[in-house]
């Protein structure tokens, strides 16, 4: 017996796993130093706050925060909400931090801030699942 061969017409089984992709992300030198510089001040100087209270918009947290610790700190260079009254703080010192996290709990306009240290990763609805409290301690 012969085999015979038809073309255009194959007894093989179309191919059914797409195939694979690859993707290559190259960033420009300037937009490579911007994102080292964003991710490595993630957590080079950053501290979570938690407001208990009224919740002030972010800028309006960085003022009160400035007011409440007045040259006791540096400049707080940027806040972000992080959801669920959590908010991470950017400092532009470590002396900052300390400062921050030794007052642990402080009360302005009827809103308490509670401080502690940011972890990379930090997730704010983790913290609260724990049971972790952040209370004052005397």
């Amino acid at each position: 017996m012969a085999d015979t061969v038809h073309q255009g017409n194959s007894n093989v089984a179309p191919l059914t796993t797409p195939p694979r992709l690859a993707f290559t992300i190259v960033f420009t030198p300037e937009e490579e130093a911007m994102l080292k510089r964003e991710v490595s001040g993630l957590h080079s100087y950053s501290i979570v706050c938690r407001v208990i209270g009224l919740r002030p918009n972010r800028g309006d947290l960085r003022d009160l925060l400035q007011v409440a610790f007045q040259h006791r700190i540096g400049k707080i260079v940027d806040v972000q909400f992080l959801g669920h009254a959590f908010y991470h703080l950017e400092l532009d010192t470590i002396e900052s931090i300390v400062v921050m996290l030794n007052a642990n709990m402080i009360n302005i306009r009827n809103t308490i801030a509670c401080f502690v240290s940011w972890k990379l990763g930090f997730e704010p609805v983790e913290m609260l699942n724990s049971g972790h409290r952040l209370t004052l301690i005397s």
